[in-house]
């Protein structure tokens, strides 16, 4: 198993200690190598810029890989990337990945779901207004409902499994909520897990139970067709 792996920090920051610590944890519990990429950054890039950078990478993930055996993941921003990727090669013709396994993600910059002003009175590290800003670099001249940019707008049918893990206090919950709901609707297969009182990406402290309960359930989500 090959994970390529795509760190959040709302689309404008580096990869941080705190997402090598999930990549550590993913590489023990699942025992699969990992690709960081280290793509281009708002404001100076917009989301076009990245997902070249992304596909370039992927394929050169796919000349020593099967595309069944990689799986795409990422944290909130990275969770976005993660799965607009697979609408990106669905449209181009390159082989999907086995799996896209999502952490708190991302899913429309735009914020538009009327259940997160309340979710962010629970959310002790995001803000809908700041975020709503660093969309707006990150779709640059594009409709940020564009599904690379808020993938949640993308067509849902024909996609791997998708398997999400998000916490209770998250801003983004009701998003996942409803990417699990229409995901249901069209036919594809998706699991979402809820775990509660869990902040924002939560499974980046390794080392509590609730983190360690999210990094068993991956390793045993991601290897039932992995043989």
């Amino acid at each position: 198993q090959h994970i390529i792996y795509t760190h959040g920090g709302a689309y404008v920051n580096t990869l941080q200690k705190p997402h090598w610590d999930i990549i550590e944890a993913l590489i023990r519990t699942t025992g699969a190598t990992v690709t960081a990429p280290l793509y281009p950054l708002a404001p100076e890039h917009q989301y076009v810029d990245a997902y070249q950078f992304l596909e370039a990478t992927y394929r050169a993930v796919l000349e020593d890989i099967p595309a069944k055996q990689v799986v795409f993941a990422g944290d909130s921003a990275g969770g976005g990337l993660a799965l607009g990727q697979v609408f990106r090669y669905r449209e181009i013709g390159l082989p999907l990945p086995g799996h896209v396994v999502l952490f708190s993600p991302w899913l429309d910059v735009t914020l538009s779901n009327p259940a997160s002003p309340d979710a962010e009175l629970r959310d002790v590290m995001l803000g809908i207004d700041w975020l709503r800003e660093a969309g707006k670099w990150w779709s640059g001249e594009s409709d940020p409902r564009v599904p690379l940019v808020s993938p949640i707008f993308g067509g849902l049918s024909g996609l791997p499994p998708i398997h999400v893990y998000i916490g209770t206090h998250d801003l983004f919950l009701s998003d996942a909520r409803q990417l699990r709901d229409l995901v249901t609707q069209a036919g594809g297969e998706i699991d979402l897990k809820e775990t509660p009182g869990g902040f924002h990406v939560f499974m980046a402290a390794t080392f509590t139970p609730e983190a360690k309960e999210v990094y068993s359930q991956v390793a045993e989500a991601i290897s039932l067709d992995m043989s």
